[in-house]
């Protein structure tokens, strides 16, 4: 459903917020906001919230999200909600398929615990994405993405997104497919950092936000995704999207404010 997103708002400029302290800087003066998991909670009506988290269908900050807002997630989160699939039979027939894929591939793919309910896809990423192929388009303003990738090359007629960095760099290559002239950034610090940050099994400091997150939603941030992050806006500043930076952070490239 990328295409219908691709040249949305020629010449605009976009906010892509994530949920770090710093978010609170945001003041809705940009033509099309991108509000990124916790910042759900500073949307307006006619605001877009994008999400990369496979289990975002249950997060606190997507369910108290306004009906006015459009939805953007990951096909394996999006088949679970009816936000996204108002019908019943047809959302439970997806839930179906999805266990079933689960149950076939266990020694390639498989759910996290309850307590770190991510997707493990490891080598096999590409099984993930074949699955993702077979669920529907949801009806319209909603979208899903399916079959990300992490080396599509960076421009506004790509035809999937990288998904190597976080939610917000997600948001960024998403702003610069839709067009947009400038990409102001709130609350992407890349900030909250655990002790051990590569392994998914152990606690999330989740400290660095700009609001109390429940237990069991804490992210973190590590080197390897910032510098994901300061790649991609290398690569769209070089092909005319300026990326400004408002409040502090660790990334290096973009412009400050």
């Amino acid at each position: 459903m990328l295409d219908t997103l691709r040249n949305l708002f020629p010449g605009a400029s976009i906010a892509i917020v994530g949920s770090a302290p710093s978010a609170l800087l945001f003041n809705h003066d940009e033509d099309v906001t991108i509000g990124v998991n916790g910042a759900a909670k500073l949307l307006r009506p006619g605001d877009y919230h994008l999400s990369c988290d496979e289990t975002a269908y249950r997060r606190s900050w997507f369910l108290d999200l306004d009906e006015s807002i459009t939805y953007i997630q990951r096909a394996i989160s999006a088949l679970h909600s009816r936000r996204f699939y108002p019908d019943d039979v047809q959302r439970a027939g997806l839930e179906h398929a999805c266990d079933e894929f689960f149950a076939r591939n266990t020694n390639a793919v498989k759910r996290k615990n309850d307590d770190s309910p991510y997707v493990s896809v490891n080598e096999n990423a590409d099984l993930l994405a074949a699955f993702e192929r077979t669920i529907p388009d949801c009806p319209l303003p909603n979208r899903i993405l399916r079959a990300m990738s992490v080396h599509t090359r960076i421009a506004r007629t790509q035809p999937r997104l990288n998904v190597g960095g976080t939610s917000a760099c997600v948001a960024l290559q998403l702003a610069h497919v839709m067009g947009a002239r400038e990409a102001h950034l709130y609350g992407v610090e890349f900030s909250n950092v655990n002790e051990h940050e590569a392994d998914f099994t152990l606690t999330f400091t989740g400290r660095n936000y700009f609001y109390t997150p429940l237990p069991g939603e804490q992210g973190m941030t590590n080197a390897r995704q910032r510098d994901f992050m300061d790649c991609t806006i290398e690569e769209v500043m070089a092909q005319g999207t300026i990326v400004y930076l408002h409040g502090p952070s660790n990334l290096r490239l973009p412009l400050r404010r």
